[in-house]
């Protein structure tokens, strides 16, 4: 299975998972977890041949990569983000969020080792708000100037307090 393959297919597993918990009638769980997407995307890469590594760490210096993945000679590096944005309670960060997915793509820039290296950002909405069509827009450029592989586009979930679409994007992350 080709990488770009296999990435979907944990995106899409990841996307159910979510579908699912925004069903379930647990009203903790406020907003969706990082974590849930690197379990998913875990299974879809060993499924596909690849050694997983996750929370690897970039250098000695202690900064750690969300999932490094190597299938045969190939290495990969991959940063994961969520963002969202609604009414109803929802404290909308766009530029706090904005400035963690820059961060995630700069330090895949400057990391020189891997043969890939993408950028993963998960984001979730209230269809037609105002904030949430600022997010997408933000999204899109945030990775303007790198290789957009995959894009969901919009996916209806069940309402998840407020947030009733989940879209997620992939950038392949270009050497600077």
């Amino acid at each position: 299975m080709k990488l770009k393959t296999a990435l979907k297919t944990g995106l899409d597993f990841s996307l159910a998972d979510f579908q699912y918990i925004a069903r379930v009638p647990n009203r903790h769980d406020v907003k969706p977890k990082e974590d849930q997407i690197k379990c998913a995307i875990y299974r879809a890469l060993v499924d596909s041949g690849h050694r997983v590594h996750i929370e690897a760490a970039y250098e000695r210096s202690g900064k750690k990569c969300d999932v490094r993945a190597t299938r045969r000679n190939n290495t990969l590096w991959l940063e994961i983000k969520t963002g969202w944005a609604g009414t109803g309670g929802w404290v909308n960060k766009l530029r706090e969020q904005i400035a963690a997915w820059q961060g995630d793509i700069k330090r895949l820039v400057r990391v020189g080792e891997p043969d890939q290296k993408l950028f993963v950002l998960f984001l979730f909405t209230q269809s037609g708000a105002p904030c949430a069509i600022r997010a997408v827009d933000a999204a899109r450029k945030v990775g303007r100037s790198h290789e957009l592989i995959l894009d969901s586009g919009p996916t209806k979930l069940p309402v998840w307090n407020g947030l009733d679409e989940a879209q997620y994007f992939v950038w392949r992350i270009r050497k600077a």
